[in-house]
């Protein structure tokens, strides 16, 4: 079955060594339902602690077709089928990136590839196969995450430039607000492109 990982920021405890991983999945047995397990990666050898799994609608599934998830359904559900699966996937995708330099023994994205890479590279490291998806909320995912992709690539290399305010650099290329620089800049953080503890001027 299909399982995208993606690697978020930091965890809210504030410890540098903690990223939050997370796995969704959608079984073929029950197209109806996508399931996400959370995973708190605390080691620089990928060791994975379970912190939470979420249940819910797939999310190409229009409204008026979703049904309720009760008690009686998890307890029927091949849950620990699929958390098997989604640790198989998410240690696989931590060390191939880490094997290619392209994230830290915790799964952060390295400088190497916000330095090196495209954007659409980016995207393929965090999320494998995305591109290739036709589904719609795959779509938009891909292209939401392919602005962050770009944005954080311009900003890394205009710090790297020695620039003292790179999002007001980056307000003035693109005729935009300092603001809007900002909301993109804070999206890339929370998606876990972008350290979240940088500590710059904007």
């Amino acid at each position: 079955m299909p399982v995208d990982v993606n690697v978020s920021e930091p965890w809210e405890s504030g410890d540098p060594r903690a990223v939050l991983v997370s796995a969704q999945l959608i079984d073929s047995e029950h197209p109806e339902l996508a399931a996400e397990f959370e995973y708190l990666c605390i080691s620089a050898e990928g060791q994975l602690f379970p912190r939470a799994v979420r249940v819910g609608p797939a999310p190409e599934l229009p409204l008026g077709r979703t049904i309720p998830v009760t008690a009686g359904m998890l307890r029927d559900l091949p849950l620990a089928r699929w958390e098997s699966a989604a640790r198989s996937h998410t240690q696989a995708s931590l060390q191939a990136w880490e094997q290619n330099g392209l994230v830290d023994g915790l799964g952060r994205l390295t400088l190497r590839a916000l330095r090196d890479l495209k954007p659409e590279q980016l995207v393929e490291v965090i999320e494998p196969g995305l591109r290739e998806s036709t589904r719609k909320a795959d779509v938009r995912r891909y292209y939401s995450l392919l602005h962050q992709c770009s944005v954080a690539i311009e900003y890394t290399k205009l710090r790297m430039e020695g620039v003292k305010d790179p999002a007001a650099r980056m307000a003035r290329n693109h005729d935009v607000q300092p603001a809007t620089v900002r909301s993109w800049l804070h999206r890339a953080r929370k998606s876990g492109i972008l350290p979240s503890n940088q500590g710059d001027a904007e």
